[in-house]
């Protein structure tokens, strides 16, 4: 740990470095199963933005020359709320279980799946939020929360199309 609230921002990035590759393999692992052409190019289109979050977050992380642009001096709940996600306890399910689920679920369970993932990086996202005190970083992280409330908004139109009715 690099500072008083007992957090590296380091494994900050690095967990939402993971997150996002998670995403993105997830999303090709899906679009690769589908046989609709519209749902493949959905999920390869959501594979491509998960892997430019993921290029964005190791750019944060080269860019780091110090012990990262957050508040030494965060509320405690921040804290814990994200130290409650560098220990694994915050995710729904494990990168075994959803790597299980885009191999052999069903498409719209696929979905349901792809939402929860989304929602969970938007939460993580929240919280890191509240603790970076650069504005680049702030911005970049502004941008991928915005694009992740977007990609929500497009697994659900897709999901609508999937399910009767």
């Amino acid at each position: 740990m690099d500072n008083a609230i007992g957090l590296a921002f380091e494994d900050l990035v690095d967990l939402a470095f993971q997150m996002e590759t998670n995403g993105a393999a997830y999303y090709g692992k899906a679009a690769a199963r589908s046989t609709d052409p519209e749902i493949r190019k959905v999920l390869t289109a959501l594979q491509g933005m998960e892997e430019e979050h993921a290029r964005v977050w190791a750019g944060v992380k080269a860019d780091l020359g110090g012990p990262g642009p957050i508040d030494r001096e965060a509320d405690e709940t921040v804290s814990e709320y994200l130290r409650t996600w560098l220990s694994g306890a915050a995710f729904d399910k494990s990168p075994e279980e959803i790597a299980a689920i885009a191999g052999s679920e069903s498409m719209p369970e696929v979905f349901k799946v792809a939402i929860g993932l989304e929602k969970e990086t938007i939460a993580f996202y929240t919280g890191l939020r509240a603790l970076v005190v650069d504005d680049l970083v702030l911005a970049r992280l502004d941008g991928m929360t915005k694009e992740e409330i977007q990609h929500v908004a497009e697994l659900s139109r897709t999901l609508q199309g999937l399910t009767p009715g």
